[in-house]
């Protein structure tokens, strides 16, 4: 006798192992039976398990969808369409799944259908974006005049730069915009009269410099101080 077993969920979070013999026998039908496009292509789970799982890419996706008699409805196709615009990107970065759909989808969110609908609610879960206005964005923004940059710096939450007159300059910032701003003149001993800094590392709030004479200059971007100066050599 057969029994029917609960579904394992495509992806394990425990072990971080894909349910891999799901996804294939969701995969060879996608296109024939459409009546389960609900908890497949539009399934934000199963689209990110086929995706990561290191299988399949959007374009297996697309070209299973294009085979076979199968004629999509109008919010089918407009989902795929988006899907084959974004081929390229999500065939070498799947992480960024959700915010292809996201990118696409959202200014048109109140007038989506249903599954669709609930495929970006889903998305922005997992890829959550903050809206501002103009009127926030110009309060949050703030304007800082450089001159003679030689080095530049930008990470998730910093930007770095450095000017050829030995000023270093720290921006903190956010989706908001400009949080706060450290400038301090590195101010270290020369032993040559046109010995300048080369280039920097930084950890924020440690920065490491290194000078033309091979010495090392170590600061705090919070302090605007000079710790340590070591030579190189």
């Amino acid at each position: 006798n057969r029994r029917l077993t609960e579904q394992k969920p495509f992806k394990q979070k425990k072990t971080n192992q894909y349910n891999l013999r799901r996804l294939h026998q969701l995969y060879i039908n996608l296109n024939r039976y459409d009546f389960v496009h609900e908890w497949t292509i539009f399934n934000y789970d199963f689209l990110s398990a086929f995706l990561l799982c290191g299988e399949y890419k959007m374009s297996n996706f697309l070209f299973e969808m294009s085979i076979g008699a199968h004629d999509p409805n109008g919010e089918l196709r407009f989902l795929l369409k988006q899907f084959e615009t974004s081929t390229e990107i999500l065939d070498q970065h799947p992480n960024n799944l959700p915010f292809e759909l996201i990118y696409r989808f959202f200014p048109f969110l109140n007038e989506l259908p249903t599954l669709t609908c609930n495929l970006i609610d889903r998305c922005l879960t997992h890829c959550p974006l903050q809206l501002i206005t103009n009127k926030e964005r110009q309060e949050s923004l703030a304007k800082c005049s450089l001159t003679n940059i030689i080095s530049i710096t930008i990470d998730a939450h910093y930007i770095f730069a450095l000017t050829n007159n030995d000023k270093f300059y720290a921006f903190v910032y956010s989706y908001l915009g400009l949080l706060m701003a450290y400038e301090f003149d590195v101010i270290y001993k020369k032993k040559e009269p046109n010995e300048r800094i080369l280039s920097y590392l930084c950890q924020f709030p440690y920065v490491c410099f290194l000078t033309s004479n091979s010495s090392m200059v170590v600061g705090h971007c919070s302090k605007k101080e000079v710790s340590m100066q070591l030579p190189c050599k």
